[in-house]
C-alpha cells in the first residue's frame, strides 16, 4: 500500500487540512519514503493551515480503474524537489509507475489533455540521491521493479547529477529519463486507495502566512507554492516594499493589511503593485496614502490592474489632492482587467478622474456589483463614487454599410453609492463620466446599457450632476439607464438629476428618485448670457423617458427646469409628477422644461404645482419639432412628421406670465428652409382638472400651438375648469373639434 494521507475525505467538511498526520500541523510528518532530506524540503515548505475549500481553483483529477488510485496533473514547472513537497502538501507524492498497466493509462491521460507547453518532460516521484547504493527508488518504498527507460538511460549525466526521475517524449513516445533537480517540468501527483474523493470539489493549497516577512517571503517566490492565503490580519511597517508586478494569487480569507503612512510623489507613485496581473481576492486592504505632487494615475492598492480583483475592500485615507486618475483599489483598470464584488470605505480626496474605487476603467464590457461608502473629492472633473471615468471606444477609417453590425455595448448593472462625492464637471454618485463610441466615419454604434444602479449619498457638483451618472454618452439611440435609484440630496448650477446630469443620446425608464433632494447653487450662463439650469428629477437632458415618477421638489432660476427632465430630445410616456416644479425663467414644465424633436407624449400625469416665467405647462414647458431639408423636392410630399399628444392629464396649479398651458406652454411643428408645410399635431385624449394662471395666451391644453400643415387637430379633450380658455391661442392649421 503506498504511504499518503486520507486528505480528500476531508472535502464534505468543507474544509482541506496540510498536514500528513491527520492534523493541522504545519510541519509535513515525516514518512518512510526514500527522500531528500528534511532540511532540504523544509526551506521548500513555508507554514500550511486550514484553508476554506471553497476557495481553491479547480485541477483535472483522474483516477486509474487498475487500482483505484487518483492522478492530478499540475501544470506549472518546479524542480523535482519542489513537485515532490507541492504533492505531499495536497496529501499525496509524485506519481510512481509500479506496473506497465498503470504506466500506459496514467500517460494517456497525459495525451488526452492536450495542454501545450508541458512536453516533453515531466517528473515522476523516483530519485537515486539519497539511496545507499545510487539505484532508483520510488518515494512511496515500492519495490523498483518495472522500468521504461529510454535508450541509455539512466546515464547519471551532468557528472552524476541526473538523479532524479522524468518521463521524457522521443519520437511521439514517452520513456524514462533521469535529470538534474533544478530542471524545472511539470508533474504528476498521486493518492491511494484509501480516499474517499468526491471529483466536484476542487483541489489545490495555498502558502499561509500571519506576518509580514511571511508575506514578502510568499509574494517574491510568486505561486512557486500556488496561491497565498492570509490566516490573520497584517500590521505591514515602512520596510514593506511595492511591487513592479503582481502575477499570483493573493488571498485575504477576510482578512485585512494595515499599512503604514506612505507620502507617495511623482518618482514614487506606488504603494503595493505597479501593474496586476494575477488574482487578489476576499481581502481587506486598510490605507493610509497621503501626496502633494501633481502627476497623474495613482491606485491605493493597484496602480495599474490588468488581473483580476474579487471580493476585495478599501479602508483608511487616500488624500492626493493634485492627482489625476485616482481610486482607493485601482488607479487605470485596463481592458481586460476583471473588478466585481468590491468595495470602498476609505476616504478618496484628488483632483480629476476620481473614483472611490476605480479612476479610470478602459474599455470595459460589463462593470457589476461594485460599492463605494466613502467620501470622495475632486478639485476637478470627472469625479465618482465608484468610478471616476468609464469609456469603450474604437475606431475604423471608413465608411461601409456592413459596419452597421459593429456594434458595441457597455453593461454597468448592480453598483451603488453610499457616501458623499463632490467634485466641479462630471459629477456622479457612481460614475462621473461614462463614454461608448466608435471613432471614425461610423459614429454611432456604442451602446450604453445601465440597471439596477443606486445612490444614496449626497453628490455635489456645478455641472453636469446626477445621483448615478454625472454624464453618460452612448452614440447609439439604443442606450438606455432603466431600474436605478436614487434618495440623496443633488447640488448643482446645470444639467443636474437624480439619475443623471447629462445623457447624450440615452434614455431613461423605469427608475426612481424616492426622497432625492434638489438643491440649484445658481444658474450658469449660455453664449447670450441667458440663465440656464437643465434641471429634472431624473436628468438635466437625456433622449427619452418613460415610466418615470417625481415627487421631488425642484426649483431654479435658470430656463429647461423639469420635474422629469430638463430638457428631452425623444419620447415622453408614462411619466408624472407630484412635487413642485418652480423656475424664476423660462421653459419650466411638470414633466420636461423642454422637448425637442419628440413626437410622441402619451400617458403622463401632473397633479404638481408648476411655476415659471414663460413657455410653462404642466406636462411640457415648450415642446418643438423643427425638421430641416436644404432644397425642395415634390418627393419630399411624403416626409410628413406627425407629433402625437395623448391621453394625458394635468391637475395641478400652473402658473406664468405669457404662454402657459395645462398640457404644454408652446407647441410647433414645422420643417423650415425650402418646403415648410409637412408638419402635423394630433392632440387626443387630454384632460385638465387644475386652474392655469397667464397674463396672455394661456389656456387648458397649449397656451400656443402652431404646425405648418393643415389637418392637425384636438379632439376629445375635456377641461374641467369653468371660465378656463381651452387653448391660449391655435394657428389655422389646428382645429379643435370639440368646440365645433
Amino acid at each position: 500500500m503506498k504511504n499518503c494521507v486520507k486528505i480528500l475525505s476531508l472535502f464534505a467538511l468543507g474544509s482541506l487540512l496540510f498536514s500528513c498526520n491527520g492534523n493541522s500541523s504545519a510541519t509535513p510528518s515525516s514518512s518512510s519514503k526514500p527522500v531528500a532530506s528534511s532540511g532540504s524540503l523544509s526551506e521548500l515548505s513555508p507554514s500550511m493551515e486550514e484553508i476554506p475549500v471553497a476557495l481553491l481553483p479547480s485541477l483535472r483529477i483522474f483516477q486509474y480503474s487498475g487500482n483505484q488510485h487518483y492522478y492530478c496533473f499540475i501544470e506549472e514547472k518546479l524542480s523535482w524537489l519542489e513537485a515532490e513537497a507541492y504533492c505531499e502538501r495536497i496529501g499525496g507524492h509524485l506519481a510512481t509507475f509500479t506496473t506497465a498497466e498503470e504506466d500506459k493509462a496514467v500517460v494517456s491521460m497525459l495525451n488526452e489533455l492536450d495542454i501545450p507547453d508541458v512536453q516533453p518532460s515531466c517528473w515522476l516521484g523516483a530519485q537515486c540521491a539519497t539511496t545507499e547504493d545510487g539505484s532508483f527508488a520510488w518515494v512511496t518504498g515500492e519495490p523498483f521493479d518495472y522500468t521504461r527507460w529510454n535508450k541509455g538511460e539512466p546515464n547519471h549525466g551532468e557528472g552524476g547529477a541526473e538523479k532524479y526521475l522524468g518521463l521524457h517524449l522521443s519520437n511521439g513516445v514517452y520513456g524514462w529519463n533521469d535529470y538534474k533537480n533544478d530542471f524545472e517540468y511539470s508533474f504528476f501527483c498521486e493518492w491511494d486507495d484509501s480516499l474517499s474523493f468526491n471529483r466536484t470539489k476542487p483541489l489545490y493549497f495555498y502558502t499561509g502566512v500571519r506576518t509580514q516577512a511571511e508575506l514578502l517571503s510568499a509574494i517574491r517566490r510568486g505561486q512557486r507554492f500556488g496561491a497565498i492565503a492570509l490566516l490573520d490580519d497584517i500590521y505591514l511597517d515602512e520596510s514593506f516594499p511595492t511591487f513592479d508586478e503582481f502575477s499570483g494569487r493573493l488571498h485575504g480569507a477576510n482578512h485585512t493589511l494595515h499599512f503604514p503612512l506612505k507620502e507617495l510623489d511623482f518618482e514614487n507613485k506606488v504603494n503595493f503593485i505597479d501593474v496586476n496581473t494575477g488574482i487578489l481576492e476576499d481581502i481587506v486592504f486598510d490605507l493610509n496614502v497621503k501626496s502633494t505632487d501633481m502627476f497623474e494615475r495613482l491606485g491605493g492598492v493597484v496602480l495599474t490592474n490588468k488581473g483580476t480583483l474579487r471580493n476585495v475592500r478599501t479602508t483608511g485615507t487616500v488624500d492626493a489632492s493634485k492627482v489625476s486618475v485616482l481610486g482607493a483599489l485601482v488607479g487605470y483598470n485596463e481592458e481586460g482587467g476583471s473588478i466585481v464584488d468590491c468595495r470602498n470605505e476609505a476616504t478618496v480626496k484628488g483632483k480629476s478622474t476620481v473614483g472611490g474605487l476605480i479612476g479610470y476603467w478602459a474599455n470595459p464590457s460589463t462593470i457589476q456589483s461594485l460599492v463605494n461608502a466613502g467620501n470622495v473629492s475632486g478639485s476637478g472633473d470627472m469625479v465618482g463614487g465608484v468610478i471616476g471615468k468609464a469609456e469603450y471606444y474604437w475606431n475604423y477609417g471608413s465608411y461601409y454599410s456592413g459596419y452597421d453590425s459593429d456594434t458595441r455595448t457597455i453593461t454597468i448593472t448592480k453598483c451603488s453609492n453610499e457616501g458623499n462625492v463632490t467634485g466641479e464637471n462630471d459629477v456622479g454618485g457612481v460614475v462621473g463620466e461614462m463614454r461608448v463610441y466608435r471613432l471614425g466615419y461610423r459614429t454611432d454604434l456604442g451602446i450604453l446599457a445601465a440597471s439596477r444602479n443606486k445612490n444614496k449619498g449626497n453628490v455635489s457638483g456645478i455641472n453636469r450632476v446626477g445621483g448615478v451618472f454625472g454624464k453618460a454618452f452612448g452614440n447609439h439611440y439604443a442606450s438606455n439607464i432603466t431600474l436605478c435609484e436614487c434618495s440623496g440630496t443633488i447640488t448643482g448650477t446645470s444639467y443636474m438629476g437624480g439619475i443623471v446630469g447629462h445623457a447624450e443620446r440615452v434614455s431613461l425608464s423605469n427608475c426612481t428618485n424616492e426622497g432625492t433632494k434638489y438643491i440649484a447653487v445658481s444658474a450658469a450662463l449660455d453664449g447670450d448670457g441667458n440663465k440656464i439650469s437643465y434641471i429634472g428629477g431624473y436628468a438635466g437632458f437625456c433622449h427619452s423617458v418613460s415610466g418615470l415618477e417625481n415627487g421631488s421638489d425642484l426649483m431654479a432660476s435658470g430656463r429647461f427646469l423639469g420635474g422629469v427632465v430638463g430638457w428631452t430630445t425623444g419620447s415622453v410616456k408614462d411619466c408624472s409628477n407630484t412635487g413642485f416644479v418652480s423656475s424664476s425663467s423660462e421653459e419650466t414644465g411638470g414633466i420636461a422644461g423642454r422637448a425637442d424633436g419628440t413626437t410622441e407624449v402619451r400617458d403622463c400625469q401632473n397633479s404638481g404645482r408648476v411655476s415659471g416665467l414663460t413657455y410653462v405647462g404642466g406636462i411640457i414647458g415648450r415642446h418643438r419639432y423643427y425638421h430641416s431639408y436644404g432644397s425642395y423636392y415634390s418627393g419630399y410630399d411624403s416626409d410628413i412628421v406627425t407629433v402625437n399628444v395623448a391621453s394625458c392629464v394635468n391637475s395641478g396649479l400652473i402658473s406664468g406670465t405669457t404662454f402657459v398651458g395645462g398640457i404644454s406652454g408652446w407647441l410647433d411643428v414645422y420643417r423650415y428652409c425650402y418646403r415648410t408645410n409637412n408638419g402635423l399635431l394630433h392632440a387626443e385624449n387630454l384632460t385638465n382638472r387644475g386652474n392655469v394662471e397667464g397674463e396672455e395666451k394661456f389656456g387648458a391644453f397649449f397656451g400656443h400651438a402652431s404646425t405648418d400643415r393643415s389637418g392637425s387637430y384636438i379632439t376629445g379633450c375635456e377641461n374641467l375648469v369653468p371660465d378656463l380658455p381651452r387653448n391660449g391661442e391655435l394657428n389655422a392649421n389646428i382645429i379643435d373639434r370639440d368646440i365645433q
